[in-house]
C-alpha cells in the first residue's frame, strides 16, 4: 500500500497553465480519473487493513501489533496526504480550464445550430399532400430537437453568467461567445417558425387542388350520368327516371352544402 500510494504521487499530474489546448486537458483529465479510481478501489483495501489491525489490538499490546499499528498510521497518513492533494489537484485544474471548456462547448453548439439551419434551408414545399405531410412529419421531428438545443443553450447562458464572475479576466470572450450563440439561436428559431408556416400554407394549397380534382372529377362523373339519361316512353320509365334524377339531385345539394362550407 505504502509502495502503491509512492508511485501515485509521484504520477500524479502537475498543474498545467491556461494554455494547454482541449486534447492535452482531456488527456490530464482522464489521469485524474484514473487516480480517483484506483483510491476508490484501494479505499476498501485500506478499510480491511484498519479492521485487521483493529483486531489484533485486541489480542494484546504485542511487540508486533504495536509495530503494525504504527505503520498503518503511516499508510493512514500518506493516504490522507495523496487524498488531499488529488482533490487540490484537480479542483484547481478544473477552475483552469472551465473557460476552455466553455469556448468547446460554444463551438459544438454552432456546429449543431450550422446542421439545423441547413436542414431548414431546404426549399422543397411538397408538390402534392402526401409530400407536404411528409415534410410536415419531418419538421416535427426538428422542432423536438430544436426543444433540446434550446435547453442546451439556457443552460449556457446559466454557465455563462457563473463564469463570468469566477473568471472576471475572461469575461469579456465568454459573453461574446454566449451572445453570438443566443444571436444564432433567436435567427434559427425564426427560420423554423417561418418554414413550419410556409409547410402550413402548402397543406392548404395542396389540399385545395386535391379537393378542386375530386370535385371536378365527380362533375364530370355526374354530368355524364345526367346526359346518359334518355326520354321515358311511359309512366313507369317516367317515374324511374324522376326517381333518378332526385337522387342525383339530393347528392348535388350534399356536394353543394359541403363546397360552401
Amino acid at each position: 500500500m505504502q509502495a502503491w500510494i509512492n508511485q501515485k504521487i509521484m504520477h500524479a499530474p502537475e498543474e498545467q497553465e491556461e494554455e494547454v489546448d482541449l486534447e492535452q486537458v482531456e488527456v490530464i483529465q482522464k489521469k485524474f480519473d484514473d487516480i480517483r479510481a484506483d483510491m476508490k478501489a484501494n479505499e476498501v483495501r485500506l478499510a480491511e487493513m484498519n479492521e485487521i489491525a483493529v483486531q489484533l489490538r485486541t489480542l494484546g499490546e504485542t511487540e508486533a501489533a504495536m509495530k503494525i499499528e504504527t505503520q498503518l498510521a503511516e499508510v493512514n497518513k500518506k493516504w490522507n496526504e495523496l487524498q488531499d492533494t488529488t482533490n487540490e489537484k484537480v479542483d484547481n485544474f478544473e477552475r483552469k480550464h472551465e473557460v476552455q471548456r466553455f469556448t468547446r462547448d460554444i463551438e459544438e453548439t454552432k456546429d449543431w445550430i450550422l446542421e439545423k439551419d441547413e436542414a431548414l434551408s431546404i426549399g422543397d414545399l411538397g408538390k402534392d399532400l402526401r409530400t407536404v405531410q411528409a415534410l410536415q412529419r419531418k419538421h416535427e421531428g426538428l422542432e423536438r430537437d430544436l426543444a433540446a438545443l434550446g435547453d442546451k443553450v439556457n443552460q449556457m447562458n446559466v454557465g455563462a453568467n457563473s463564469l463570468t464572475t469566477g473568471h472576471p479576466d475572461s469575461g469579456i470572450t465568454i459573453q461574446e461567445g454566449i451572445t453570438e450563440i443566443n444571436e444564432e439561436w433567436v435567427q434559427l428559431n425564426t427560420k423554423a417558425s417561418l418554414r413550419k408556416e410556409k409547410l402550413l400554407d402548402s397543406y392548404d394549397l395542396q389540399r385545395f387542388l386535391s379537393d378542386y380534382r375530386d370535385l371536378m372529377s365527380w362533375i364530370n362523373s355526374m354530368k355524364g350520368l345526367i346526359d346518359s339519361d334518355e326520354l321515358a316512353i311511359d309512366v313507369t320509365g317516367a317515374e324511374a327516371l324522376l326517381e333518378r334524377h332526385q337522387e342525383h339531385r339530393t347528392e348535388i345539394d350534399a356536394r353543394a352544402a359541403t363546397f360552401q362550407a
